[in-house]
Order: structure tokens, then C-alpha cells, then sequence
């Protein structure tokens, strides 16, 4: 699980609402909170409306957007590495 993922799973705990209750307040699937929280990327309006439910403001918001765009940059360079080395593969 990433950082991201952990941050996000401890206000939905700290809230002490279920997935459903969740998807109820934001609007965001149960499916797509459980995989934010798994540590897949999500995009940035899910993001939003997830911090607006959990009233995540000032500096906690300041540092659950870095990890979420640092893990984005992570993902897209790996992403990028994958088929670099995919096409290489396929030239040579």
C-alpha cells in the first residue's frame, strides 16, 4: 500500500464511515476509493471530492497532494521506462 493509500484509508477511519457511506457523500465509487486506498492513482477531481468529505484543509492537504503527485510522477516514469524497453526489445 502506498502512503497515499494509507493517508487516505486513516481519515475514512478517523470519520468511521464504510465504503458505501463514502460513495454516498462523494459521489466516487466504493470500487475506486478501495483502489485509491490500495494505492492506485486516481484522478485529480476524485481527489478533490474525497479531500472535500473528509474536510482535509491546510497543510494535511498540502501534504496528501505531494504524495499523490509524487506517486503520479513515480508511476508515469515507470510507465515510460516499460516501453522504452519494450520497444527496444521489439528493434532489436
Amino acid at each position: 500500500m502506498s502512503l497515499f493509500g494509507k493517508e487516505l484509508k486513516k481519515y475514512r477511519a478517523k470519520h468511521g464511515w464504510t465504503l458505501r457511506e463514502v460513495q454516498g457523500r462523494s459521489g466516487v465509487s466504493r470500487q475506486t476509493v478501495l483502489r485509491a486506498e490500495a494505492g492506485e492513482l486516481i484522478s485529480l477531481d476524485v481527489l478533490l471530492k474525497l479531500f472535500s468529505i473528509y474536510d482535509v484543509k491546510g497543510k494535511s492537504k498540502d501534504k496528501l497532494m505531494a504524495h499523490w503527485v509524487n506517486e503520479s510522477i513515480v508511476r508515469a516514469r515507470a510507465t515510460r521506462r516499460r516501453k522504452t524497453q519494450a520497444v527496444a526489445r521489439a528493434t532489436a
